[in-house]
């Protein structure tokens, strides 16, 4: 086993334990606390939350409160933060895309799928806990994207391979494939798509797409959806064009910390304080 010089540092502190408590720097939305957890009780620390996913914290609130050696703190300073600071993070900007959005647009936090394997869950959950849908549409459905349109050469060759598939909605990807959006909105319409997909990034190519159901009376008949490099800021005018769903990658996925940090208290308490909340312990004696 590896030495690790922090039991060189702590020898005059042996035997003693320490209370600790994860603080917020700034306000947010929870999330992670259940993986946070998980944490502390790995490197042997006992642990218990103060806070619940999805609840709004100010500043300087407690999160989470510890009991464990110094080294155990110490190494749980390395591993619960940021447990806990990411998806809070990545929540709290989920957060202020759906208020911006309103009841009525959707926000669909779909760049998870995107993510290393052992990061989607938590990017995932993070979003969900902001309010993000998941999908973009209503599951069973296809997600026909843009190389399935090139693949089969077009709009109206994609949607007749999936015809024989029944009991799925049918998303489609357009503007990306250098045909005209006016006819392939056609095209989709009469093919039976569920959810027309913009994913351009340009507002232009979303008002095609809107107007062209319009003046078909269709626009009731099938939900519009719109990608590409949406921020925050983007929000109220697109509410404006009437769209029913956006999808947000990057502005979800890439979110900043919540910044919090870690504040040691007392040595040797008795228990942890008893307001309700989740806990974890080594032993059911130490509580």
């Amino acid at each position: 086993m590896a030495h690790d010089v922090r039991d060189r540092i702590f020898e005059t502190l042996s035997g003693q334990r320490f209370t600790a408590a994860l603080v917020a720097a700034e306000d947010g939305i929870v999330a992670g606390v259940s993986g946070a957890l998980s944490e502390a009780m790995a490197v042997g620390c006992t642990a218990r939350a103060v806070v619940v996913d999805g609840q709004f914290v100010e500043a300087g609130a407690k999160l989470v409160e510890l009991i464990g050696s110094p080294k155990e703190l110490a190494m749980a300073e390395e591993c619960v933060i940021g447990a806990l600071a990411k998806p809070s993070g990545i929540a709290t900007a989920t957060r202020k895309l759906v208020d911006a959005a309103g009841p009525h647009l959707q926000i669909v936090g779909g760049g998870w799928k995107k993510m290393p394997a052992q990061l989607r869950e938590m990017v995932r959950h993070a979003a969900a806990v902001g309010g993000a849908h998941p999908a973009i549409d209503e599951a069973p459905f296809l997600y026909l994207d843009k190389n399935y349109v090139r693949m089969f050469r077009g709009v109206a060759a994609t949607l007749k391979a999936v015809e024989a598939i029944t009991g799925y909605r049918k998303v489609i990807q357009l503007g990306v494939n250098g045909f005209s959006l006016e006819e392939d909105t056609r095209t989709a319409l009469k093919y039976g798509a569920s959810t027309i997909f913009v994913d351009t990034g340009d507002p232009g190519d979303l008002i095609s797409v809107i107007d062209t159901l319009e003046s078909l009376s269709a626009r009731r008949r099938v939900r519009v959806a719109f990608g590409g490099g949406i921020q925050l800021e983007h929000i109220d005018d697109l509410v404006r064009l009437g769209v029913d769903a956006l999808c947000i990658g990057r502005a979800i996925v890439d979110a900043p910390l919540l910044d919090m940090r870690m504040e040691i208290g007392n040595p040797e308490p008795a228990l942890l304080s008893k307001p309700g909340g989740n806990r974890i312990s080594k032993s059911s004696t130490e509580w």
